[in-house]
């Protein structure tokens, strides 16, 4: 506990640089108004948290697109996407190793191999622990 005090103090000395806020503003403190309240996004984050999305294609086709992102409390984090077309029958599977660190309603994704992190918006809907909104789609906490 105290390494992750020390590194988010010295990460938030640094200018531009990546760092993990205590909290996240309340409504009206300009993260689209959501709260953590007195939560701390750090630990909130942590977990498995899974959305479904379901594409339409022509000639009554579609794509089932299952996305679960999981976030440890050492910041590595693993992004797997099972996704399968209706007239394929096939499903395909990737999973992709990162590292994070919280910004002010951003969460900068550094995968594995890549040398530039990939931002993505987040923020969690007033008064409900198990929904993350990210990049606008809704993931449901998986217990």
């Amino acid at each position: 506990m105290v390494l992750l005090a020390l590194t988010l103090t010295l990460g938030a000395c640094e200018g531009g640089s990546p760092f993990t806020p205590d909290t996240l503003p309340g409504p009206g403190g300009g993260n689209g108004g959501t709260s953590v309240g007195d939560g701390n996004a750090a630990v909130r984050i942590l977990g498995t948290w899974e959305a479904t999305i379901i594409t339409f294609l022509p000639a009554n086709d579609f794509v089932t697109e299952r996305t679960t992102w999981i976030y440890r409390a050492d910041t590595t984090c693993l992004r797997v996407v099972e996704s399968e077309q209706f007239s394929e029958g096939i499903m395909r599977t990737t999973i992709r190793g990162c590292t994070y660190t919280l910004g002010q309603g951003i969460v900068r994704v550094l995968y594995d191999g890549a040398t530039l992190p990939t931002l993505y918006p987040f923020s969690f809907p007033i008064n409900d622990t198990n929904r993350l909104v990210l990049s606008g789609i809704t993931y449901e906490r998986i217990p």
